[in-house]
């Protein structure tokens, strides 16, 4: 009876240090996982700021090549069965040119909506 609970704290102590061991593993791959993560954030902020401004000083005829191949990307992406954030992914440079085309026809309007009087 004595060596049935010896051999039970045994396996006990065990499997604590094991817990304990896994815990700390999971610990440091977490904190390399946040750091690794708010480096690519930044860097994938810098690129997309970028890619706005080119954006900004293309022509429009530029700016109609780059959404339409945005869309068309998305659609064959999306009947082929590609993943759905795949396929969303493909229609960001279409939402940016969205943006800017909205943005020079509103300033081409005069900037603002009129007022009601």
């Amino acid at each position: 009876m004595a060596s049935t609970s010896r051999a039970i704290g045994d396996a006990k102590n065990e499997s604590g240090h094991t817990v304990r061991s896994l815990l700390d593993t999971v610990g440091e791959v977490s904190t390399e996982a946040e750091t690794r993560l708010e480096s690519a954030a930044v860097e994938v902020e810098s690129r997309v700021g970028k890619a706005n401004e080119s954006l900004r000083r293309s022509s429009d005829r530029t700016l109609g090549i780059v959404g339409a191949f945005s869309v068309g990307m998305a659609i064959g992406l999306l009947l082929a069965g590609a993943n759905r954030l795949l396929t969303t992914a493909a229609l960001i440079p279409a939402a940016l040119v969205a943006g800017v085309v909205l943005e020079r026809a509103d300033r081409a309007t005069g900037g603002g909506r009129p007022s009601k009087s």
